[in-house]
């Protein structure tokens, strides 16, 4: 069966998985039916999802596709017997160095006996007088050229020991892979075609695979030194909340994969479909209900273990989504764009009913690691009011606020939001579901130059009771103060207690200016601050309750 060398070409990443596309070019030999093999593929790959296309200069139809799996095949058991052939003659020449070894180590052990032996005989001599100093020295040149000699030869056999030794481990080592590889199969899919006579054939072979993901990311932008007034020689503006502020939002994708094979210089396409959701909606089963019965207590029994959690599925966010059959057309060229700190290169958009693909203009190597890889998708700008919002019980200054409108062709998804104003990165926020035309408002991190600060100044319990009613009394000031040097809008929330007993009654005695309020004790001041000016508010409150009531929640 000839085997069809098709890489992976293309991917389109989906919430929960991937589509995933490979190309390659036969030669097709003879007419008829023949079987194609595509191999290497993932074990986690849907056969369902399995369709093949082809191209050629002659009719070829493709008869059937179907995903199969095999085991190794014998050309791996024949590496494996060459591998441990050569390991056991290494094994049988370790055991030669040892044996010659050994053999040294005697004979090192005969001289160094000739040698005591000859010191004796020398002793002997020159006590009888008949020595000869020219006999020993031969003696001893022959003992000391043997030791060494020897001395050498053993070293050098150590040293053949080890390279042996780590020739031997080495060869352990890829056995033993070999042998795991064994136990694996082998996933491919057959791909039968008939042609009409011998002919080139492109096939295209498109699969999905779970273990893929991406989700949107977003960097807000927005630059207040850039913002001038349209009056002559192009001085800074005055107000804040004109017209020309704009903020700019780089639309990200934050993707990741681990479904067994990595995707190399593939074109990428990023779809907010769902296939998971299938084209059918979800069946309702009854609900019953019913008479409450004790439960018949059984005989005690050792505790199980606890069931674990794991893959234990969270419900999914609805996202808009389409039909996958819509979704699985072949997919133009897309691709990785450039750096984040440069001009980046945007991905080509594609609106589908309720879908969005994101084509990338770039290939893009994705491994199989389950890591997050980065890409920008797209930039929109949009023309923004911007005011401050305050709340001085909890922090003594105000958060710029964007107010704007989604007036892109483009479906804002759910994502964190990195903020930077000025160049600078101030914090981390977050955009809910936006739809084209539908206002939002996104905060863009704190300023000190809008200050504010809350003060008690009155707590007291009236002495004199008013029948079996006691009262307590709070009075509060804020004092405001814009330090920039132009007009700004500023929302100031505070807020009194809110009574859960029918017996504890809150009242706002007074307030300067008086604020709007609501049910949940909220005090709200919608006010504009001139550049470098200061102002107060005041508001005060009493909380009655009988006498003999201890009332909580007052921690003021």
């Amino acid at each position: 069966m000839p085997e069809v060398e098709a890489p992976i070409v293309a991917v389109t990443i989906y919430t929960d998985r991937a589509q995933v596309t490979r190309r390659g070019t036969i030669t097709l030999e003879a007419a008829g039916l023949q079987e194609l093999i595509v191999s290497g593929l993932p074990a986690s790959l849907e056969p369902n999802s399995l369709r093949a296309a082809g191209r050629s200069k002659v009719p070829v139809t493709i008869v059937g596709v179907e995903s199969k799996e095999r085991h190794l095949t014998e050309s791996a058991y024949r590496s494996t017997r060459e591998l441990q052939e050569h390991l056991q003659a290494l094994q049988d020449a370790d055991t030669a160095l040892a044996r010659k070894d050994e053999t040294l180590g005697k004979r090192m052990e005969a001289v160094q006996q000739l040698a005591d032996n000859a010191a004796r005989r020398y002793a002997r001599t020159l006590a009888s007088g008949t020595a000869t100093l020219e006999a020993t020295g031969q003696l001893l040149d022959f003992v000391s050229a043997q030791m060494v000699q020897a001395q050498e030869e053993r070293t050098a056999i150590e040293h053949q020991r080890r390279e042996n030794a780590k020739q031997q481990q080495a060869l352990q080592s890829q056995i033993k892979q070999l042998h795991g590889a064994r136990s694996r199969r082998d996933h491919y899919v057959s791909v039968t075609v008939e042609a009409a006579s011998p002919a080139e054939f492109e096939l295209e072979l498109l699969y999905v695979v779970p273990g893929a993901s991406w989700q949107p990311l977003y960097d807000a932008r927005l630059d207040l030194e850039t913002l001038s007034s349209s009056a002559p020689g192009g001085t800074k503006s005055t107000d804040v909340t004109g017209p020309e502020a704009t903020l700019t939002l780089d639309y990200l994708a934050s993707l990741s994969q681990n479904t067994g094979e990595d995707w190399k210089d593939v074109t990428l396409t990023l779809s907010t479909a769902q296939p998971s959701l299938g084209s059918l909606p979800p069946q309702l089963e009854p609900r019953y209900i019913d008479v409450f019965r004790p439960p018949v207590m059984a005989p005690m029994a050792a505790p199980a273990a606890p069931r674990s959690m794991v893959g234990a599925r969270a419900p999914r966010p609805q996202v808009l989504a389409e039909a996958v059959g819509e979704e699985f057309d072949i997919q133009p060229e897309v691709a990785y764009l450039a750096d984040m700190e440069a001009t980046p290169e945007l991905a080509e958009v594609a609106v589908k009913g309720a879908t969005v693909s994101f084509h990338l203009p770039h290939t893009m190597s994705v491994p199989a690691d389950g890591q997050p890889h980065r890409a920008t998708i797209a930039r929109r700008e949009f023309p923004c009011r911007l005011d401050y919002s305050a709340v001085p019980e909890r922090v003594e200054f105000g958060y710029l606020r964007a107010t704007t409108r989604n007036e892109s062709d483009l479906v804002l998804l759910p994502g964190e939001t990195n903020v930077f104003r000025d160049g600078v990165f101030v914090g981390s926020s977050s955009l809910e579901n936006i739809a084209p035309g539908q206002e939002f408002k996104l905060f863009l991190g704190p300023d000190e130059q809008v200050r504010t600060k809350r003060e008690l100044t009155r707590r007291e319990v009236d002495k004199n009771l008013i029948g079996n009613v006691r009262r307590h009394n709070y009075s509060y000031a804020i004092k405001l103060e814009n330090l920039k040097p132009h007009r700004v809008t500023l929302t100031v929330l505070d807020q009194i207690p809110v009574s859960r007993h029918e017996q504890i009654k809150v009242k706002l005695r007074h307030a300067e200016p008086a604020p709007t309020t609501n049910d949940l004790g909220e005090l709200r001041w919608e006010l504009t601050l001139a550049p470098g000016s200061k102002k107060d508010l005041s508001y005060e409150y009493t909380v009655e309750s009988p006498r003999d009531m201890r009332v909580i929640g007052l921690t003021d």
